[in-house]
């Protein structure tokens, strides 16, 4: 017996980071932020949007975040690409309004932190694109089967 074959197979958490080792960090934080800022009661939510927007719109922002950062990462760690998709409309929605926010309110300033909510919004559409593409190629497959098997 090798040292190699005593080996545990991985977690599903280390494989879902083999796969997406930044998307799956980078949902967790922000669904951990988002949980932390909906418990809180606003005093974790950032002074830009919570001045700038009424509280109902804070609160959707907020939940879209949280919601979707869980959503996300949940869904990448069991492989359910319809979970995973779910998240990834709620977080790319709440990073891009947050973007659009921190330009319209403080524009010069914020620009750094604008774009870096803006690439996770494109990275979020991106990923999207790539699951509905893998989700039409299974059924593609799935009728050439059925097709042969007649």
């Amino acid at each position: 017996m090798t040292l190699f074959s005593r080996r545990k197979p991985p977690s599903a958490m280390w494989k879902a980071l083999a796969v997406g080792p930044f998307e799956v960090p980078i949902a967790l934080y922000l669904g951990i932020v988002g949980v932390l800022a909906l418990l809180s009661g606003g005093g974790l939510r950032p002074a830009t949007i919570e001045t700038a927007l009424p509280w109902w719109l804070v609160m959707t922002w907020t939940s879209c975040i949280a919601a979707g950062g869980l959503l996300t990462a949940l869904g990448r760690v069991i492989e359910h690409s319809r979970l995973e998709s779910g998240g990834l409309v709620l977080l790319g929605y709440g990073c891009s309004f947050y973007s659009a926010t921190l330009l319209v309110v403080s524009f010069p300033q914020a620009t750094v932190s604008a774009a870096a909510f803006l690439a996770i919004a494109v990275g979020c559409t991106l990923r999207l694109a790539v699951l509905s593409h893998s989700r039409k190629a299974s059924l593609i497959a799935e009728q050439i089967v059925e097709n042969e098997d007649r």
